[in-house]
């Protein structure tokens, strides 16, 4: 039970920090940057937001590159994989600091088991994390869906 009290509480100073709103913007920057298609004539990768400003609208229906689809699939790319890990621990880490800093982790794990409170502070950073990326996924994909052609209007 207060592996639970611990894990809603860090839940709550991470959800109410700034790191958190801008991990989140960090999370849909890296979405929109990644590559959605090789360009060979200009010899270059072509990102989802440079496509967007830089196609006509008539030319993203000829090509399947443009759909919706394609550019939620393409969204993840290297840069995704190597940088994430680091924005998404933002909010958490900052808490942590001020907590070790402060003496307040020691003065946590004394009033519950050590073990109860590296569980729950191990848990809690998980949950915060992926929050993080899910909610910067699901700003990336409201926009792309707005943004770029369904699926469906491709003959």
């Amino acid at each position: 039970m207060r592996t639970i009290h611990l894990i809603k509480t860090n839940l709550e100073k991470a959800f109410m920090s700034y790191y958190f709103i801008v991990s989140v913007i960090l999370t849909f920057i890296l979405f929109i940057t990644c590559s959605l298609y090789y360009d060979y004539d200009a010899n270059c990768d072509v990102s989802i937001l440079n496509a967007f400003f830089n196609t006509e609208r008539s030319q993203m229906l000829q090509n399947t590159q443009f759909c919706s689809y394609n550019v939620l699939q393409n969204s993840i790319s290297g840069w995704m994989k190597m940088f994430v890990p680091m924005i998404v621990s933002f909010p958490f880490v900052s808490s942590q600091c001020t907590e070790h800093i402060t003496g307040a982790s020691r003065l946590s794990s004394i009033r519950i088991s050590k073990h109860s409170y590296q569980t729950g502070t191990f848990l809690s950073a998980m949950l915060i994390g992926g929050f993080i990326l899910a909610i910067g996924f699901a700003i990336f994909s409201i926009c792309v869906a707005f943004m770029f052609p369904s699926i469906s209007l491709y003959d």
